[in-house]
């Protein structure tokens, strides 16, 4: 045993050790008050206050001495110091304790193995000898006293006495030494084992715990004898309430699903499927389940065990691919539609024009002529961004100087019909943050919009700040800041829409290019708006511009 091993063990020890010496000092008070024996008990009543002033130094010694193997050796020489004056007082040769010796050589056996044992029992041995020699011959006074010396007999039979305490001493101390380390081996395998299956369970309440899917087990009739944490939050409810809950009651199945489900099972060894579930906190949810059965070792079903997933997100992005197919397929015919309608229209708006100079008009047909004229051409700027929308050109990203653009756009601006006296331009660009690589003419489509939307929204005049700097994640901003109207967290989240526009006259395409060209780039969007207090809209373009298939937008009041 190692000495960090002691510390329970020697407690064990001290404490046997005065429940012993306090038993014995009771039979002692017994014997004397009931029997009245010739012979004191005095030698007795002393042996048993040694005893407890023993007990008493090694408590003390306790908390310096616990770890320590010399501690061990020195109650050893004290237990058979007192047992060999118990047997002493008990008859010498003649006593029946000195099976005593035994127990010390087993706690030598117990705490100092092998060698330990054998010293222990080598003590014994010169000990009890020693004591009985000493007896016959006369060279210590017995208890009580003896008259006569001892006879040839008896002496053959204290030499007799000697040699079998020899044999019997170290017998035992070999057999408990032999089974105190085997019992050492075993209770280290046995920590060993019990360890491992201590990670082992650890490990796999982790993986339990840790994995998305939900783990159901159950008895044969349905009863829920496991399912893990996920599993649960899957269903709403909390592990306590799902444990012994009927299953068929807890997915809404038949009374003989448990029946089919094992006649399916055993004909494919696993069985999946999907079902819809409203669980306990009022959601509507799509399950998809893995169901087996569940064997004992020797391979009998004793229950079943489901998989299960909650499939709703998955279900949901299929139904959005389908959508997306169709509205492909949609877009691409209106695409085609508005081409074909465009070149009528081009020439039927040519017809007018060549009709009007023609022929002399006045009061309300030439205001009708006018009237076709605007529409018409209202019509063919429509058709014209509807087609810039659903059938972009080639991508083209090239190194691109954003803050060359956004003069240049700015230039053209101050000279649009957008621009008023009461209007104001302030470009901020940050040099080292405006390079980059990017489509150019998508880029200048996504700033006239955006700039020219900013000025319509500013009716009464205001200042239009825009701003190139670098992103966070080491990307380009284009930021602009109007002092305009403002939108409504509603209009906020419809506005890159298509023909979502709220300006007069406008198609309600323009922010709709926007989101189509930022998504080009592989970039994001950013919207924040408050009524009446103006908007800012921040446009973060990658560094180098990879096409993405979707845009990130996100919108705030």
């Amino acid at each position: 045993m190692s000495e960090r091993e002691f510390e329970p063990h020697l407690l064990q020890l001290m404490v046997v050790r005065v429940v012993a010496s306090t038993t014995l000092l009771i039979a002692a008070f017994v014997v004397e008050l009931i029997f009245l024996p010739v012979l004191s008990l005095y030698p007795l009543f002393l042996l048993t206050a040694a005893i407890y002033i023993l007990s008493a130094a090694y408590g003390i010694a306790y908390p310096w001495l616990r770890d320590s193997r010399a501690f061990v050796y020195l109650q050893v020489l004290g237990d058979l110091a007192v047992t060999t004056v118990f047997v002493y007082i008990s008859g010498g040769a003649e006593s029946s304790f000195s099976f005593l010796y035994v127990l010390s050589v087993v706690v030598g056996a117990m705490f100092l193995g092998r060698r330990g044992a054998l010293l222990t029992a080598s003590l014994s041995w010169i000990l009890y000898s020693g004591m009985v020699v000493l007896l016959m011959y006369g060279w210590l006074e017995g208890y009580p006293a003896r008259l006569d010396p001892f006879s040839e007999t008896e002496k053959l039979r204290v030499y007799y006495s000697v040699a079998v305490h020899f044999v019997g001493f170290y017998c035992a101390a070999l057999a408990m030494s032999y089974l105190a380390e085997r019992h050492r081996l075993t209770g280290r395998e046995l920590e060993r084992h019990r360890f491992e299956l201590a990670a082992l369970q650890a490990l796999n309440s982790d993986i339990l715990r840790s994995i998305h899917s939900g783990i159901l087990a159950t008895d044969l009739h349905g009863r829920v004898r496991f399912i893990n944490p996920p599993g649960a939050e899957i269903l709403g409810r909390t592990q306590e309430e799902l444990r012994g809950a009927n299953l068929c009651d807890l997915l809404d199945e038949d009374p003989g699903f448990l029946e089919q489900l094992r006649g399916q099972i055993e004909d494919r060894r696993r069985l999946r499927y999907e079902k819809d579930y409203n669980n306990a906190l009022g959601q509507r949810l799509t399950l998809g389940f893995s169901a087996s059965l569940l064997l004992n070792p020797e391979g009998q079903p004793e229950g079943f065990i489901f998989s299960f997933q909650d499939l709703s997100d998955v279900r949901a992005l299929a139904d959005e691919v389908k959508i997306k197919d169709r509205m492909a397929v949609l877009g691409e015919m209106a695409a085609g539609l508005a081409h074909e309608l465009r070149n009528p229209l081009a020439s039927m708006t040519g017809s007018v024009q060549v009709l009007r100079s023609d022929l002399d008009l006045k009061g309300e047909q030439s205001s009708l002529m006018d009237i076709i004229l605007k529409e018409s051409q209202r019509l063919e700027r429509t058709i014209r961004d509807f087609l810039l929308f659903a059938k972009p050109g080639q991508f083209h990203p090239q190194p691109t100087d954003l803050g060359i653009l956004l003069k240049e756009t700015a230039a053209l601006l101050r000279n649009s019909r957008e621009f008023r006296t009461s209007h104001s331009l302030e470009c901020d660009i940050d040099p080292q943050a405006a390079r980059c690589t990017a489509d150019p003419n998508l880029i200048k489509q996504v700033i006239w919009n955006l700039a020219t939307n900013a000025l319509k929204a500013m009716p009464d005049g205001g200042c239009l700040r825009m701003t190139v700097q670098g992103s966070k994640t080491g990307g380009r901003e284009l930021v602009f800041r109007d002092q305009g109207v403002g939108m409504t967290p509603e209009q906020v989240q419809s506005c890159f829409r298509p023909f979502q526009g709220s300006f007069r006259g406008g198609t309600g395409l323009g922010l709709a290019i926007v989101y189509r060209a930022v998504q080009e780039h592989g970039g994001t969007v950013r919207v924040r708006s408050v009524p009446g207090c103006g908007t800012e809209i921040c446009i973060n373009l990658p560094a180098i511009a990879v096409p993405a298939p979707a845009l990130a937008m996100t919108a705030q009041e």
